[in-house]
């Protein structure tokens, strides 16, 4: 007679054993499968999920594109950070997210087909900022805040008058040089922000600045379930410098670049590498707890009082909107 291997699990009609994390749960935090609840929890099929989609990415990204980013030094010890980057945007078919259920050649096919490149968030980011590309000398000009109020309307004006793409555009669109110049004050804004309360740079990897990268700079609150506001740049812009300053201080924010945030946020990955690298890959594992641990460590140790600078807001920036 077959000997009948399937585990017994706790089950009372109402509470049921999960037969991954073998944890008591209520029957409302298990699946229907024809009728029937599934062995495992919501919570551990969705873990799964997770990691076989982090094994699949490390062997596409591994095997077809040298295992790092095309404008960079971040290899697969960021896996999470890397995406896949459409070259061709317009003749974009696919996304990872509609690939992950597909076959390993059937991925490969259709990313080939698409014409895609392997970028870091950071990389990815900074490729698709168009109008931070066209404006960064601008945006980025190091004397900016040493300018009189009076003066920093003037220079911009001054700028845009000069620049052949905007003599371009305003002949199309007479108010594309107001958008223009609002735009601009918008990076301008963000810059400031960041290297006045945060020197300028990630807290995290202490690498990525202003002067590098400073569309993949952005908030993260060092308390996620405490946090009250969804601090997004787009939604608190139109604040004072004062206010903004306030409200992340507030809701203990900390400025990190996409790579360090991605990351951190990535709590599967972190906690299951065993899983989603081979037992050869030790050394590997190993760096990227190291660097985990590294980042962390400059995260708790941030203290605001001993970054924000003492340098008066009014005079130096005249963008102070209610």
């Amino acid at each position: 007679m077959e000997r009948n291997t399937r585990q017994k699990l706790f089950n009372d009609g109402r509470r049921k054993e999960c037969g991954k994390c073998h944890k008591i749960k209520m029957h409302k935090e298990f699946r229907k499968r024809q009728g029937r609840l599934r062995s495992i929890c919501e919570e551990c099929r969705n873990k799964l999920y997770l990691i076989k989609n982090f094994k699949k990415k490390l062997r596409v990204i591994a095997k077809n594109y040298d295992g790092k980013c095309s404008n960079c030094s971040i290899n697969i010890t960021k896996l999470p950070a890397l995406e896949f980057h459409h070259l061709t945007p317009k003749s974009r078919t696919y996304s990872w997210k509609s690939l992950r259920g597909r076959n390993y050649k059937d991925t490969i096919d259709l990313l080939r087909k698409d014409n895609v490149i392997v970028l870091c968030k950071n990389c990815h980011i900074l490729i698709q900022s168009n109008f931070f590309q066209k404006f960064k000398s601008l945006i980025l000009q190091s004397p900016l805040f040493l300018n009189k109020p009076e003066d920093f309307g003037n220079d911009i004006n001054e700028k845009l008058d000069n620049n052949w793409f905007i003599k371009t555009k305003i002949k199309r669109d007479n108010y594309y040089k107001s958008r223009a110049k609002y735009l601009i004050k918008k990076w301008i804004k963000k810059r400031y922000i960041i290297e006045k309360l945060y020197n300028g740079k990630c807290i995290g990897c202490q690498k990525i600045t202003t002067e590098i990268n400073l569309p993949s700079l952005g908030f993260h609150h060092l308390i996620p379930s405490k946090k009250d506001v969804i601090i997004k740049w787009d939604n608190i812009f139109k604040y004072s410098i004062k206010r903004i300053i306030n409200l992340l201080i507030e809701e203990k924010c900390i400025c990190l670049c996409s790579n360090c945030h991605r990351l951190i946020h990535s709590k599967t990955f972190i906690n299951n590498l065993n899983d989603i690298f081979s037992a050869r890959s030790q050394t590997l594992i190993h760096h990227i707890i190291s660097d985990y641990k590294r980042i962390m460590t400059y995260i708790k140790n941030y203290n605001f009082k001993k970054y924000l600078r003492d340098v008066p807001i009014k005079g130096i920036f005249p963008i102070n909107d209610n």
